[in-house]
């Protein structure tokens, strides 16, 4: 994966394809990759949904009840579909519009919400998850941690915030 992908979106996209591989899938599409975001409770993405109301299990769930299985064989999966090429690239361009360096699970769920035609985006929405408030959610937390950073910053003054010890 190239270095713009953070580690469990790195592992989002491998689990994507084990799941494609599942239901006998020769391509990877956003179903896939919803499925494999909401594989790990632990990732951003999964704690996001947590806080939009809804759960991981839940939106896998909706998911495997409409996908349905293909034809079995032990090709590999080659690509991404279209859909999933464009979830991907809007995750990455939303990832860079809010100035993070790599692009999370969080954003690749943006991503996928916001391809807006597919199965994935469809499930999503009947989860009242859309754009808006998964962009609230990252947003929300890049703020937090930044006024953090702030407070921090003048609790210990100028001397720690510039990088000097503080004073004993």
């Amino acid at each position: 994966m190239p270095e713009q992908f953070d580690d469990d979106a790195t592992t989002a996209i491998v689990l994507a394809k084990a799941e494609a591989r599942l239901f006998g899938h020769h391509h990877v599409a956003p179903e896939h990759l919803l499925l494999a975001l909401t594989d790990n409770p632990d990732t951003a993405a999964a704690r996001i949904l947590e806080r939009l109301g809804t759960s991981a299990a839940a939106i896998q769930a909706d998911v495997r009840a409409v996908v349905a299985a293909g034809a079995r064989g032990r090709g590999p999966v080659l690509h991404l579909t279209p859909r999933a090429k464009l979830a991907v690239d809007l995750a990455v361009r939303f990832a860079r519009r809010i100035d993070n360096d790599t692009t999370g699970t969080e954003h690749l769920l943006y991503g996928v919400a916001a391809e807006r035609e597919g199965l994935a985006a469809r499930v999503l929405r009947a989860h009242g998850v859309t754009t808006g408030p998964i962009e609230h959610r990252i947003t929300g937390v890049i703020d937090d941690a930044l006024r953090a950073a702030e407070s921090d910053a003048q609790f210990l003054g100028p001397a720690v915030s510039a990088g000097a010890e503080p004073a004993s």
